[in-house]
């Protein structure tokens, strides 16, 4: 085998296409209020995500294990601010673990009713999930998910 054969043979693979993967499809009904409504979803995850934080740091009582809680605060502020920024530029990733999250905080809430009884805060967790899952479910086509079948479907 020489050179020849070896660069025809070299010439005959192939590589692999890149799939597609989802884009966001900008051509959809009310494509603009879903970008507005992904963008306030966003900050508002990110502001609730910054609140819970403070208020985490604030009413923490031990001082020595003081930097354990910072630096798992500091954790949770990177990846929920990293959720937040992928939902901002309206990737699918960031819309399905933003409706994943969504759906978790209504699960969630409806366990600790059933475990504690009724409760006001966890009634508004509840029903700001609920709303957050119904607006994410509503601009689910700019993502590029049609059907129920296409949200795990690479």
């Amino acid at each position: 085998m020489d050179i020849d054969d070896i660069n025809k043979e070299l010439e005959g693979i192939k590589l692999p296409r890149k799939r597609p993967g989802k884009t966001t499809d900008f051509n959809v009904k009310y494509s603009g209020v879903k970008v507005v409504l992904s963008r306030f979803l966003a900050l508002l995850m990110l502001g609730i995500i910054f609140g819970f934080s403070v208020l985490v740091l604030v009413h923490f009582k031990d001082d020595v294990d003081m930097t354990r809680m910072a630096l798992v605060i500091v954790l949770y502020l990177a990846l929920g601010s990293l959720l937040a920024y992928k939902l901002w530029n309206l990737t699918y990733i960031g819309w399905l673990f933003s409706l994943l999250l969504a759906l978790a905080g209504v699960f969630l809430s409806a366990l600790t009713m059933v475990n504690k009884g009724f409760m006001m805060p966890v009634l508004a967790v509840m029903v700001i999930s609920i709303l957050a899952a119904a607006a994410l479910w509503w601009a689910k086509d700019l993502f590029g998910v049609k059907t129920m079948k296409d949200i795990f479907k690479p």
